[in-house]
């Protein structure tokens, strides 16, 4: 039989940080699992990039922790986390421009360069930009983008060198609970006996604590991804999330471009997912792109990819113990934040876990039990609106 202090269901970014936190806090005898390997499911999928704004103070604490980890990877890690900086542009429709101006003064309150911008700064920031619906935007000059894999590889390995076992191609079948205890697992390798267990499989997590019976309000959701051939005369461009086209985009390499838009397929199953974008996706965001870079009308298309997001109905982590089970905490929910935020949530998770609190975040707010108490988290810059949060369908 396995034996672990904690076992760590899911070996993606947010699992792998929880381990490396747990393990720097002394905790040796950590076991992570996952049915195919390290950063196989959403991380490896990530379009990973890294910007401060946010919506609200909390997530604007774990991302700016999460930066200065990825800054000083080598120190706080090893290896390379594959950081490119670029800096960041975020667009928005007119009526937003109060909510872009909030969240860049949030930014701006944790130490971070951050700017509104005018159409003219913008065209300075990026020539190959359309600027003529721009009313403002945010600038961040500082952000960029890193490598899911590497990063993720490289928290794993920290962990492992620190004494945390890793099972990879093991499937956890379910939570093993003596009354209201946790004990353990069933996993495709056997039994597992550990006092505590936390669950970071991403949009997995509703299938496995629903063996307990726990309703988790997860979607697992399809999101796109074309990546285009630029042309030549394009050269490096600045990372966008444009409101306005609804889509985003960076750079990917030298000679190709990311773009991935702001909606996806909802209620999917997690483990039929294509391989590919449809056809009709490539159309609709070569439009898209086109428009804000209108060069890219002569891109050609490269690769693209798939992958599943665990949207929360208010787009924020589900995060702590479970009710009602001592020793269950979950560890999922990240809506498509999970890779920024990544090495912050680890030692949340990390602190949570060792000592019962936190010393970034109120964690608190970001309960399991948040949406059923008619409590979800919207900031007043949040570009969701309150008023959609109840239109969100969850289990």
């Amino acid at each position: 039989m396995i034996t672990a202090d904690v076992a760590v269901v899911g070996a993606g970014v947010q699992g792998a940080s929880t381990a490396f936190g747990l393990t720097e806090r002394g905790v040796a005898n950590v076991a992570v699992f996952d049915k195919a390997f390290v950063g196989a499911g959403a991380t490896g999928k990530s379009s990973a990039v890294i910007r401060v704004y946010a919506p609200n103070m909390l997530e604007v604490k774990l991302i700016s922790e999460s930066y200065k980890w990825f800054m000083d990877w080598e120190n706080r890690v090893g290896g390379d986390c594959g950081f490119v900086r670029t800096g960041w542009l975020r667009i928005v429709p007119e009526g937003e421009v109060a909510k872009l101006r909030g969240c860049v003064a949030m930014v701006r309150s944790v130490g971070f360069a951050a700017y509104e911008v005018d159409a003219t700064q913008v065209k300075e920031i990026a020539p190959q930009f359309d600027v003529s619906d721009i009313v403002l935007a945010g600038y961040e000059p500082d952000a960029g983008y890193a490598d899911p894999w590497s990063v993720t590889q490289a928290l794993m390995a920290a962990a492992r060198r620190r004494g945390a076992q890793l099972f990879q191609g093991v499937e956890v079948l379910s939570i093993e609970v003596e009354g209201r205890r946790v004990v353990g697992l069933q996993t495709t390798a056997g039994a597992v006996s550990a006092p505590t267990v936390v669950v970071a499989n991403n949009a997995w997590a509703p299938r496995l604590l629903g063996t307990l019976g726990i309703a988790v309000p997860i979607v697992p959701t399809l999101y796109q991804v074309a990546i285009f051939h630029r042309p030549p005369e394009i050269g490096r461009h600045v990372s966008c999330t444009d409101g306005s086209l609804g889509i985003y985009l960076r750079m990917e390499g030298q000679h190709m471009t990311l773009v991935g838009t702001s909606t996806g397929i909802g209620h999917v199953d997690p483990d039929k997912v294509p391989d590919h974008p449809a056809s009709d996706f490539w159309a609709d965001v070569a439009e898209r792109i086109s428009r804000r870079i209108p060069a890219m009308a002569d891109a050609t298309g490269g690769k693209g990819m798939t992958g599943i997001y665990d949207m929360t109905p208010d787009h924020e982590p589900l995060l702590g113990p479970v009710p009602g089970y001592d020793g269950l905490y979950v560890q999922a929910g990240f809506s498509g934040a999970g890779f920024k935020t990544g090495p912050a949530v680890g030692q949340v998770m990390a602190e949570l876990i060792t000592t019962g609190a936190s010393t970034l975040i109120d964690w608190h707010l970001l309960r399991l039990t948040r949406f059923a108490e008619g409590r979800p988290l919207v900031g007043d810059f949040d570009h969701l609106v309150a008023a959609d949060v109840g239109k969100i369908p969850w289990p």
